[in-house]
């Protein structure tokens, strides 16, 4: 004879009520920097662009000040792919899918806000078939005074 399954108790109206509700969104205008911040960070076009660091150079434009200047440098870890990209002629172009406020960020205040940007990116070499690959960045977003929302920092990036 099997045991019998555990009954549950069942739920209190009352215990319905004090369930935390959803967590507090993204705000718009940060979400839509954000979206707009990661298609460019994330795009390339070997065809045109002149280097990798074309695409950071694109996000700039989204970020703080101090973001926008490391946006800026070159760099050489990307060197490699680079020119195996300028080889084949790669695009590589991102749609954001998703922006939410990441699990156990604190609430947006006025001035700052957290937000985890779920994208996917499509390369396309000549000759090739495109491959997709889903993806996520955590953004951390600041409220300039003039009241634009920039991004301040690319977390765990």
């Amino acid at each position: 004879m099997r045991p019998l399954a555990p009954t549950l108790p069942a739920q209190s109206p009352a215990a319905a009520e004090t369930e935390p509700a959803t967590p507090d969104p993204v705000p718009p205008k940060a979400a839509e920097t954000a979206r707009r911040f990661v298609t460019a960070w994330g795009s390339h076009d070997a065809r045109r662009d002149t280097s990798f660091s074309a695409a950071g150079r694109r996000a700039a434009v989204y970020a703080t000040d101090e973001l926008a200047r490391q946006l800026r440098d070159p760099g050489q870890r990307s060197a490699r792919l680079w020119q195996q990209w300028v080889t084949a002629q790669t695009r590589v172009t991102c749609a954001v899918d998703h922006v939410a406020r990441p699990d156990g960020a604190p609430a947006p205040t006025a001035t700052r806000a957290y937000a985890r940007v779920l994208f996917t990116c499509t390369s396309r070499a000549t000759g090739q078939r495109p491959t997709r690959s889903p993806d996520q960045l955590a953004l951390e977003m600041h409220r300039l005074p003039a009241g634009t929302w920039r991004v301040g920092a690319l977390i765990n990036a």
